[in-house]
């Protein structure tokens, strides 16, 4: 078994005995079977595995379907964490439930059969194994997050076509959740369909692709999305109004970013770890989170450090000059879009940013002609001719 967890199991018990247990608490013995470790479930009838022998020989496991006269229903919390033994298992279609990091960090784990049974995988349940292909069956209900992730050498994920809260849609050899529209995981031969319009909780954890374009139906990149890949180039498009918090952390290889013009906020380490070296932030972002930008671990004792050199680029007033100004980074401020308004009036004030504005007079008699041609960029009050620039 585990080592780390059977020495803090029985300094547990031990402190339990020391303490005096509870009245009417009653202190259960360990309950094995071969390499494995379970216990009894509540309905007294079936049992969840809960360890495994790490130090078993065994490469080509088939995890039995019944135990002590009770069916197997669920495989327990880092059940099977750093087996690193085991190149194939087997799961029986007894089993339901896949519990979180159950097969975590089981580095030679290639192949692994999910049966009909199981409606609940969850979260990080084969994250750092090598799996190759993976079907997700009919009867999934749950996946949790990260739950295939940094499988570097999958090339295939596909999901049954009878499920009815899951989808592989147009061979994408990804997970979408199907209501949402939430692309949930991924592999390094993943095609984002242009009908997902969320890129989901480490959907791309870890990934191996080197470069990815995001479809313009997406509008939403959520918390830790991309979260240590290996991405060097990313286009994320004009839709995209959030990118959530550690969205790119780590993607140390990421050579730079263009930040679209509607993209409204920016969260807590979004780019934390990057490497580029300098950044545009449009005027349209008016939230930046902490450390979102510009830092890295340099590796020592100081975990956050500055990128030397960082430069910001964008609008004076906005969140990216306070943002630079508020961590001392450097800063150029973007020069001002041009704009030609129409207007009958001899004078008009011109709104170029927050809270900073010019009037201009004409010098002549003639009527001041000024014509827009995208109404984006600028606007004009009919009624007092006042200009208000919004798309620089």
């Amino acid at each position: 078994m585990k080592k780390g967890k059977k020495l803090l199991a029985l300094l547990l018990a031990l402190a339990v005995m020391m303490a005096g247990a509870p009245y009417g608490m009653e202190v259960q013995a360990e309950e094995y079977f071969g390499d494995y470790e379970y216990e009894v479930n509540a309905d007294g009838k079936s049992v969840s595995i809960t360890d495994y022998n790490d130090e078993a020989s065994t490469s080509d496991l088939v995890i039995p379907p019944v135990i002590d006269g009770k069916n197997v229903t669920a495989i327990r919390k880092n059940a099977f964490y750093g087996c690193s033994n085991l190149t194939e298992v087997t799961i029986p279609q007894t089993v339901t439930i896949i519990d979180e990091a159950a097969f975590m960090d089981c580095t030679n784990l290639k192949t692994v059969s999910i049966p009909d049974s199981v409606t609940i995988i969850g979260q990080l349940a084969f994250s750092d194994c090598s799996l190759i292909s993976l079907t997700i069956p009919a009867n999934v209900s749950y996946i949790g997050p990260g739950a295939l992730s940094r499988n570097r050498a999958m090339e295939s994920i596909k999901v049954s076509s009878k499920n009815k809260v899951y989808d592989s849609r147009n061979n994408c050899n990804a997970v979408i959740e199907t209501k949402s529209n939430t692309l949930v995981e991924s592999c390094k031969k993943t095609v984002i369909p242009n009908t997902v319009v969320t890129i989901g909780h480490l959907a791309f954890y870890g990934c191996s692709m080197s470069a990815m374009t995001i479809p313009a139906s997406v509008k939403n990149i959520a918390d830790s999305a991309f979260y240590g890949g290996s991405l060097k180039r990313v286009t994320i498009p004009s839709s995209v109004t959030d990118i959530g918090p550690r969205a790119f952390c780590y993607c140390e290889n990421l050579e730079s970013v263009t930040i679209p013009n509607r993209v409204k906020s920016i969260g807590d380490f979004a780019f934390f770890g990057c490497g580029f070296k300098s950044v545009t932030i449009p005027n349209s972002v008016t939230k930046i989170g902490m450390k979102a930008i510009g830092f890295y671990n340099p590796g020592s004792e100081e975990r956050l450090a500055k990128i030397p050199g960082f430069c910001i680029y964008g609008g004076i007033g906005t969140a990216a000059e306070k943002y630079a100004k508020d961590h001392a980074f450097a800063f150029k401020a973007l020069a001002q879009q041009n704009s030609t308004i129409t207007c009958k009036k001899k004078s008009y004030e011109l709104t170029y940013s927050k809270g900073k504005s010019f009037k201009i007079k004409a010098s002549s008699s003639d009527k001041m002609k000024f014509t827009s041609s995208d109404s984006k960029v600028a606007v004009v009050d009919k009624n007092t001719g006042k200009v208000t620039v919004k798309g620089y």
